[in-house]
């Protein structure tokens, strides 16, 4: 129980951080930012709490701030995949379209197997 295990030791930014991945599961939005955000005020190089952060930035819209966060996670880990490719997918949803197809054109080049960056570039060429 994460409750349990925050509640014998509150600044563990591990457990903050995955019971913030559950509030954000339950689309208990509040609770998860403020989760995620404590986390990173314990530690502000764990870049999963980022990119999950991101992740979640994104779902609801919040594109800047998903971008903020997905540039944290390529500050310190400048060959994150995964950072490249959801802030090109961020970069597209928002309406930068050239910015996250010319991102997903370069992500492609480096792995030609990647069909979602197809599929994200295929859209933001669309529009």
């Amino acid at each position: 129980d994460l409750n349990s295990a925050i509640n014998l030791k509150p600044n563990d930014p591990e457990a903050l951080s995955y019971r913030a991945n559950i509030y954000a599961l339950k689309n208990q939005l509040d609770s998860s930012f403020k989760d995620y955000s404590n986390a990173l005020l314990i530690d502000s190089n764990r870049v999963s709490v980022y990119l999950n952060r991101g992740v979640t930035y994104s779902t609801i819209g919040k594109f800047k701030e998903a971008v903020n966060d997905f540039n944290q996670v390529l500050k310190r880990e400048p060959n994150n995949k995964a950072a490249k490719r959801y802030r090109a997918f961020a970069y597209i949803d928002s309406g930068e379209y050239e910015k996250g197809v010319n991102e997903l054109s370069i992500f492609i080049e480096k792995d030609p197997h990647d069909i979602y960056c197809y599929i994200s570039r295929a859209i933001g060429y669309y529009y």
